[in-house]
């Protein structure tokens, strides 16, 4: 267990040390609420209540067994993030794309323009909106593998024969952690492995690759809304496990 995880779950059980453990970690707390709105962040704001309330939060409910207590930490701030944010922009309009367009059931030139725009119109003119956060966050991390969010138009699956291989492909990732682990590592598919589990075709597995990466990448992290949008993966595994 590394000093932190050790320091955090003292935190847990003695309230004097928590007072030091808050303070100490208050520059990570406004580090995360920024990453996460995309926004200055003063002790002033209701944004900052609510994430240093998340990582008080984090404190309570952490397990040194799980792993890193920051991860941890920052996930639950993103987490009660998100849903302020969401709270606040329910007037909106609920999405801001088109799930069937994400999932690639729609005429591929016809759904880039129409996915292109919406993503556009809706995070320049809705910054409070809750999706907006959500593809910030995972664009950075398909950065690292030299994806852009915005590939995933041309690379999504189309014929339904092909969505549920891309499909069988990033449930074998979530069911074999190692292979997961090793995506994440290396910022690279582990086309080799994932044939040899699931016999979908190379060809299919080269293709999509930017595409199960990113799916792979939402399902297993904290993006609550962005998931809608592949719902159909969990869709075709409760189908292939009621067989």
């Amino acid at each position: 267990m590394i000093d932190i995880d050790r320091d955090a779950a003292r935190a847990k059980v003695e309230g004097a040390y928590r007072e030091e453990f808050l303070l100490r970690f208050e520059s990570f707390v406004l580090k995360t609420a920024y990453k996460t709105t995309n926004q200055y962040i003063t002790k002033s704001e209701d944004v900052w209540s609510i994430a240093f309330l998340a990582f008080n939060e984090a404190i309570d409910s952490y397990d040194p067994e799980k792993g890193s207590f920051i991860s941890f930490s920052e996930m639950i701030i993103r987490r009660r993030l998100y849903d302020h944010i969401r709270r606040k922009s329910r007037q909106a309009p609920e999405l801001l794309v088109d799930p069937i367009s994400f999932n690639g059931e729609t005429d591929m030139e016809e759904g880039s323009t129409a996915l292109s725009r919406q993503v556009m119109d809706k995070t320049v003119t809705e910054p409070d909106d809750s999706t907006k956060w959500e593809i910030e966050a995972i664009s950075q991390v398909l950065d690292n593998y030299g994806i852009r969010f915005m590939d995933l138009i041309s690379v999504s699956p189309k014929a339904k024969k092909t969505k549920a291989a891309c499909a069988q492909a990033v449930i074998c990732l979530m069911d074999h952690s190692y292979l997961m682990e090793r995506m994440k590592s290396f910022k690279l598919l582990p086309i080799t492995e994932i044939e040899k589990n699931t016999k979908v075709p190379r060809k299919i597995l080269e293709r999509h690759r930017k595409y199960i990466i990113a799916a792979a990448e939402i399902l297993s992290g904290d993006y609550p809304v962005l998931r809608t949008y592949i719902a159909y993966i969990n869709l075709y595994r409760r189908s292939c496990n009621n067989k």
